[in-house]
């Protein structure tokens, strides 16, 4: 079977492997947590990968997906790691604005790629969806 997963890229020079993209272990965890009993060890183990996972990496979609499944589910966790979340993506579209500037349509591509790639890595499905449209057989942000 084939893997159709989105990856990172790497240097040929043996450095550690691509991500992948999305992070299937993340859904795996999600529907352990939401099929099994809360008494289980599955469940409690599910529940630690997917916290790490949301805390490590920023996941703020993923964390309020989990709203109403986690008891202790907390807005001033889903705050801050809006906040992390919003201030990359702000980086992120200097990039984007500072390559449109300069006119260079490599740049403008690596940027939005870039970008993209940041929202798939955080599960922002709404804004990868509607953050883009083509016109002219060209990207626009």
């Amino acid at each position: 079977m084939r893997n159709h997963q989105l990856t990172t890229s790497t240097t040929m020079s043996g450095e550690a492997p691509p991500r992948k993209i999305p992070d299937l272990s993340l859904a795996q965890s999600l529907f352990t947590l939401r099929t099994q009993p809360s008494s289980s060890s599955s469940y409690t183990a599910a529940r630690t990968h997917l916290l790490t996972q949301i805390e490590e990496k920023s996941l703020a979609p993923l964390y309020l997906l989990l709203k109403d499944d986690l008891s202790e589910w907390s807005e001033s966790t889903y705050d801050g790691l809006k906040k992390k979340n919003d201030e990359e993506e702000e980086k992120m579209d200097a990039k984007l604005n500072e390559a449109k500037e300069m006119n260079g349509e490599s740049e403008v591509s690596e940027a939005l790629i870039a970008k993209f790639t940041f929202l798939a890595t955080i599960l922002d499905k709404v804004l990868i969806a509607g953050g883009t449209r083509l016109r002219n057989n060209r990207i626009v942000h």
